[in-house]
C-alpha cells in the first residue's frame, strides 16, 4: 500500500512539474524518484523489523529471569546468542524501564533480578 501511495505521489509530482515548467530543459525522472522512494521504504521496514526483533529478545530476557531468578550478562549472551555489548544494552534498557534491578556494582559479579 505504501508503495502505491509513493508511486502515485511521484506521478502526480511529475505531472505538476510539467505544468509548472512546460519549457524547462529539466524533467521529473519518475524512475529514479520511484527507486529512491522504494529504497526509503525498504530502509524503514528493515529498521522497524530490527526493533521488533530487539523487543522479542528483551521479552526472552524477562522470561529467562522469571525462570532462573537472577542472571548475568554472560547468561543473556549465551541464551540469546548476542554480543556482550548487545546483552548489556538489553539489560540496561530493561533496568531503565524499571523492570529489573542490578545487584552489584560492576564486573563479573553483577547479577540482575526482576524488580
Amino acid at each position: 500500500m505504501v508503495f502505491i501511495i509513493a508511486f502515485a505521489a511521484n506521478i502526480l509530482t511529475a505531472y505538476l512539474w510539467s505544468l509548472a515548467f512546460p519549457n524547462s530543459p529539466w524533467s521529473w525522472d519518475t524512475t529514479t524518484t520511484t527507486a529512491g522512494m522504494i529504497a526509503l521504504i525498504v530502509a524503514y521496514v528493515q529498521r522497524h523489523d530490527g526493533k521488533i526483533e530487539a523487543d522479542k529478545k528483551q521479552d526472552k530476557v524477562l522470561n529467562f529471569l522469571k525462570e532462573k531468578g537472577e542472571i548475568t550478562n554472560d547468561d543473556v549472551e549465551k541464551a540469546l546468542g548476542v554480543s556482550d555489548a548487545t546483552a548489556t544494552r538489553y539489560l540496561d534498557y530493561l533496568q531503565k524501564q524499571g523492570l529489573i534491578v542490578q545487584i552489584g556494582k560492576e564486573g563479573r559479579f553483577v547479577k540482575y533480578r526482576l524488580k
